[in-house]
């Protein structure tokens, strides 16, 4: 069932680790991502974000190239160096100068670059093409897996 928003009603859409250090600047994501349904794991600083990681499994993650404590440049080769994270799509939102820098955060390992200041839209589609090529490349799940993983359980 649907919202009157396109959003599902109940569980929330995907999960979206967002690194930003600026307080304006996450409450923005937090209202904007929330409002479309996405359930949020939260960050200001790089190695918070690391350490995010390593207990969470988010579904994308949205972050700031400009972070303190680690470059988001040096985050994105972190994350898509670990064979675990790499499938992770990465968004980069920035103010940098896209001239000058998308190059190197394409390269970094980004999957998308969405420049300040944000279009909403800009946003939301370029989170859900990311989540729905994800979705597509992990395929339906197994159900034979499914019902093994339940028989493993009941014993």
């Amino acid at each position: 069932m649907e919202d009157s928003d396109g959003t599902r009603a109940g569980k929330p859409q995907a999960t979206i680790l967002v690194i930003e250090d600026d307080a304006l600047n996450m409450a923005l994501f937090e209202e904007i991502l929330t409002a479309r349904g996405y359930a949020l794991i939260t960050a200001a600083t790089g190695p918070a974000a690391l350490a995010c990681l390593e207990t969470a499994r988010p579904d994308l993650i949205v972050t700031d190239i400009v972070v303190p404590g680690i470059s988001g440049l040096d985050l994105i080769r972190i994350i898509k160096g670990d064979e675990t994270l790499a499938p992770i799509p990465i968004v980069a939102v920035t103010s940098l100068p896209a001239e000058r820098y998308k190059d190197q955060i394409m390269a970094a390992g980004c999957d998308a670059y969405v420049a300040k200041p944000l279009s909403v839209t800009t946003l939301w589609a370029t989170i859900e093409h990311l989540l729905n090529e994800r979705r597509a490349a992990d395929g339906p799940p197994n159900p034979l897996m499914r019902c093994m993983d339940r028989t493993a359980q009941s014993r």
